[in-house]
């Protein structure tokens, strides 16, 4: 990744920075970005990481981000629109997004997709995953080494960083408050560095330290609002235990939608350690590009395509626990054609760490997992009709590919996972935190900290795009309307 200029302050008590300063805590996309776009306003930025390593949760994002009108999109010949984006986002949200949000997030994808073309994130190949009309999440193409593109984007911006003068990020740096004036403007943070309790004074603080799913224990906000979740397993980080939530919070902060977690159907359930808390995320482009669900009789039971709450909904009222006692679990299946669009190295990956087996036919597959091959065989006709017909009973109408009984078959196990929060901070358009009486002067927020945006279930893909959209928003009014 390459070094990075991280400043560590020594043991001095009180530092204030110099005028037109940012603070941004978390350094995930949202905050780089915000970064970057602070800096280009003119602005002097320091970015503070609480963990030793930066990019956050969105190291871990595997899908791609969503954009319309892209150049991408104009070169596969896909015919998109603003409205149908917009429709489709309010559709998952099942109402409860704020409608204000949605446009600013669809009406400004393709100024998302071109900064990080810019600085040098390659977004060309674009699928339709879960819940789009469209094709419109992007992603990088394939690579000798595979990357998540969570990972791709954290690392070329932070090589675009290295470049750009007048961003400093400072790792290990905790911050356990914020600091307000007589009028209530927060003016800054106390943060612990090196073990050194500091006030760090600046003009705009950014929140941009990402939700609370990682965080899946008692006393925490998860226990708080969603206790009937805390025996799933989780794709997030440890790093995602709502700390800006918090902060914000102390200072008057609203919060919106606290309840509205969505659990995302396709966690890998590694069978040498099917209770492990912490999973790796079966990312939405596995049945983007074709792949099937199969419950433990070896039948469909949903759309692949279909929004995520309502896979994982059929997965758990269709499907056995695993070995009996484990969590529920569906065989997430691939052939070769699929295999391929996914980008084999990314699928070699996942087989070289025991999370996918691959089978040379259906029979020798039906027989390792004791289900009748006859049943599996009729499942992949049925599955070809359906496609021949662009519909199945279950709603589908986009068909990848379809499955032949004699050739190479790819499975793995997947689970639903705690995988997001739509609720947070309450935020505008202008990406200020919103307190009791209006914005809360100095203070501005992006990210998977903020609710509002994506009401009861995001949609595949909007993670990455609104932490650009409203991370460049943040950067932005923190340097100019200060």
């Amino acid at each position: 990744m390459g070094k990075l200029q991280i400043i560590f302050f020594a043991c001095t008590v009180h530092l204030c920075l110099s005028a037109r300063e940012v603070l941004i805590i978390g350094s995930g996309l949202a905050g780089l970005s915000a970064a970057i776009q602070a800096a280009r306003g003119g602005a002097q930025v320091t970015v503070l990481e609480k963990e030793a390593q930066i990019g956050g949760n969105s190291m871990r994002a595997s899908s791609g981000i969503n954009s319309v009108n892209t150049p991408a999109q104009a070169s596969a010949n896909i015919q998109d629109a603003e409205h149908y984006f917009v429709d489709d986002t309010i559709k998952s949200g099942h109402g409860f997004s704020n409608q204000k949000l949605v446009e600013v997030l669809v009406k400004n994808s393709p100024n998302a997709w071109r900064f990080l073309h810019d600085v040098g994130v390659d977004l060309s190949v674009v699928t339709k995953t879960g819940g789009h009309c469209r094709a419109r999440t992007h992603r990088a193409q394939e690579k000798e080494v595979a990357m998540s593109i969570g990972t791709e984007i954290i690392r070329t911006l932070l090589n675009y960083i290295k470049q750009v003068s007048g961003i400093k990020i400072i790792t290990k740096a905790r911050v356990i408050s914020l600091i307000t004036d007589n009028s209530k403007k927060v003016t800054g943070v106390l943060v612990v560095i090196d073990g050194n309790n500091q006030d760090i004074f600046a003009d705009a603080v950014i929140l941009a330290t990402g939700g609370f799913c990682g965080h899946v224990v008692q006393n925490s906000l998860l226990a708080q609002y969603r206790p009937d979740l805390l025996s799933l397993s989780t794709t997030n980080g440890a790093c995602a235990s709502g700390d800006g939530i918090d902060l914000a919070q102390s200072v008057g902060a609203r919060l919106i939608d606290m309840e509205k977690i969505q659990v995302h159907p396709t966690g890998f359930v590694d069978p040498r350690d099917p209770l492990k808390n912490h999973k790796i995320l079966a990312a939405e482009n596995l049945r983007a590009v074709g792949g099937i669900l199969l419950n433990h009789e070896g039948k469909r039971f949903v759309n692949e395509l279909g929004l995520r709450d309502h896979v994982t909904d059929a997965i758990m009222n269709n499907c056995a626990p695993y070995a009996h006692s484990g969590p529920k679990v569906s065989y997430l299946v691939l052939n070769e054609s699929a295999a391929k669009a996914f980008q084999k190295s990314a699928l070699n990956f996942y087989i070289t760490m025991g999370l996918v087996q691959r089978f040379e036919t259906v029979i020798e597959w039906a027989n390792f997992i004791g289900v009748d091959p006859e049943i599996l065989r009729n499942t992949f006709i049925n599955y070809a009709q359906s496609a021949a017909r662009n519909k199945d009973t279950f709603g589908k109408t986009t068909f990848p590919v379809t499955f032949s009984c004699s050739e190479p078959i790819y499975c793995m196990l997947v689970t639903p996972c705690l995988h997001y929060c739509m609720g947070g901070v309450r935020f505008d358009e202008r990406a200020r935190v919103i307190g009791e009486n209006g914005p809360i002067n100095g203070l501005y927020a992006a990210g998977e900290v903020t609710g509002g945006l994506h009401g009861a279930n995001r949609l595949a893909g909007n993670s990455l795009l609104e932490c650009v959209v409203f991370g460049r928003i943040a950067g932005n009014s923190a340097a100019i309307e200060i």
